[in-house]
């Protein structure tokens, strides 16, 4: 609601008339740009009253009284909530209890005011960034719900394409008489696809999702071998030095730390100069920390492009990369309350460095 034409709808749960009253007057008798010219306030003395009114009519905002003869304090909004649905809430009160304002805005309340201290441009205020948070809440959601239609598209009609490609490709490698360089190309193009396909969708995965990141316990020792053999599986023209066999280190993360490791792996080889591209992995670890480095033979990184290589879309010298992976993998190591950064290999190439929290 944006402009003056439009009708604001208003639920006022309050049990003391004066208040009601004030309140009221503020609302209907205001002449402001910063809410709609015209309001409509429903008034409930009563939680059980607003419950029905909540339930039965469109409202575009919630005024709750925290002080109500069948409940009190944050046990009200408590029980709004499973109502109001994604209704903004200003949460009233006559109690100064900063602590019950950080409680209830952690719920979910867009506000918290003090009715002994409630004037008009307060009240108007508040009204005016409950509803532009709405609008930008809303917005939210409906991106996210995009989001999610893409990550579909990518996690199964995608990957099944790309799949069924790759099995006529390799069918026509087979019939085909010697070498034949077009299919090589396409192979790998289709290799590449599947890549970028699998990195846009655990981003998507990653920013689209409406709740922080749960993180658990990971086993790091069989996550990195299981990521080493894969990665010898995909290139088989590279060689890859890491342990046989680790001590058990588990860290803070969760399953999408196998996409950190995966995307250094695939970046050591995908950016190397050389014929036969070497990667190392070793691994480090103290008391509070695990640290991996992955190092390679590749051509390594001038000093004024470190900085800015995790960026989105960048890419490494001569990669072949999608320009998603490292940012992909900075995004989670952060999650994970980790840190990545980059270094000089010793003689050549480069390093990458993640450090993760032990459990």
């Amino acid at each position: 609601m944006s402009t003056s034409d439009d009708v604001l709808s208003v639920l006022l749960i309050e049990d003391n008339p004066n208040d009601a009253t004030l309140i009221e007057r503020h609302l209907r008798e205001t002449t402001t740009v910063f809410i709609p010219g015209s309001v409509d306030v429903h008034h409930e003395t009563t939680l059980t009253d607003g419950l029905d009114r909540l339930e039965r009519d469109g409202l575009d905002l919630l005024l709750l009284d925290l002080g109500l003869p069948e409940s009190s304090g944050i046990e009200t909004f408590e029980r709004i909530e499973g109502v109001v649905g994604n209704l903004p809430v200003i949460v009233l009160t006559g109690l100064q209890d900063e602590q019950a304002a950080v409680d209830l805005l952690q719920q979910g309340a867009q506000d918290y005011l003090n009715k002994a201290s409630l004037d008009r441009d307060r009240l108007i205020k508040s009204v005016r960034y409950a509803l532009e948070r709405q609008d930008r809440e809303a917005e939210l959601r409906r991106t996210s719900e995009q989001l999610e239609v893409l990550n579909r598209i990518l996690r199964h009609d995608l990957k099944n394409d790309l799949q069924v490609l790759t099995g006529w490709l390799d069918t026509a490698q087979m019939v085909a008489d010697g070498e034949n360089t077009y299919l090589d190309n396409a192979l790998d193009t289709v290799e590449h696809m599947e890549e970028m396909t699998a990195n846009t969708r655990e981003y998507m995965q990653l920013v689209g999702g409406s709740e922080p990141m749960r993180l658990t316990t990971v086993r790091l020792d069989d996550l990195l071998s299981i990521e080493c053999r894969k990665a010898e599986s995909a290139y088989p023209d590279a060689e890859f030095d890491y342990p046989s066999t680790l001590p058990d280190i588990a860290v803070e993360a969760n399953g999408m730390l196998s996409s950190v490791f995966r995307n250094l792996l695939n970046n050591a080889v995908q950016h190397c100069d050389k014929d036969v591209p070497q990667v190392t992995v070793s691994v480090e670890t103290t008391d509070d920390v695990a640290r991996v480095a992955v190092a390679d033979n590749g051509p390594g990184i001038p000093d004024e492009r470190k900085e800015q290589l995790f960026g989105k879309g960048k890419q490494g010298n001569k990669s072949n990369g999608t320009g998603i992976g490292l940012y992909l993998a900075e995004t989670l190591v952060e999650e994970f309350g980790g840190r990545i950064w980059v270094a000089d290999n010793d003689p050549e190439g480069t390093v990458f460095r993640v450090e993760l929290n032990r459990e």
